[in-house]
């Protein structure tokens, strides 16, 4: 999943719309904010006013590509230190 579909999802869950959301960012239309939800090219500006405007949202989560399973390792070799 990448950026639009995620921070699309972010708002959907807070029941916010387009208009909503650009109404509480400052600076940013209503069709600046559905081109920006809409594309995965993130603007450091964009996600620094979410930032600022959403401090509950999980920027890790927004920017970053989906990451590979974790593995789930326990033999005692890996639990010793260096």
């Amino acid at each position: 999943m990448g950026f639009s579909e995620k921070i699309q999802k972010f708002f959907n869950d807070k029941n916010l719309t387009n208009r909503d959301v650009s109404k509480i960012m400052e600076g940013y239309s209503e069709s600046m904010i559905s081109k920006y939800i809409n594309s995965d090219n993130i603007s450091i500006t964009f996600i620094e006013k979410v930032a600022k405007y959403f401090p509950d949202a999980d920027l890790n989560y927004l920017i970053k590509d989906d990451l590979p399973p974790v593995v789930e390792d326990f033999r005692e070799e890996y639990r010793k230190g260096n």
